[in-house]
């Protein structure tokens, strides 16, 4: 779970996920995606949103591979552009 919050301005994001792995080298995800504010907020500047994910990973180690769609939205200013 991920929570990221701006007491200044009362803006959020909340981002649980539940993984399962079959196997030790299989690991399916499944997450949700909620930020809140205000338009023009720290941590949400276009305003309230919300979405959801769904990832798998195969492989261990050094080596992986990752496919996730669609990402959850993460609006922190100075990371979007």
């Amino acid at each position: 779970m991920l929570y990221l919050a701006d007491l200044s301005d009362g803006s959020g994001q909340l981002s649980p996920t539940v993984s399962w792995q079959p196997w030790d080298y299989l690991r399916v995800s499944f997450g949700l995606g909620w930020a809140y504010g205000e338009q023009g907020d720290e941590l949400v500047p276009n305003g309230s949103t919300s979405g959801n994910s769904l990832g798998a990973t195969l492989g261990g180690g050094k080596f992986y591979l990752r496919a996730e769609s669609p990402p959850v939205p993460v609006a922190v200013r100075g990371l979007n552009r």
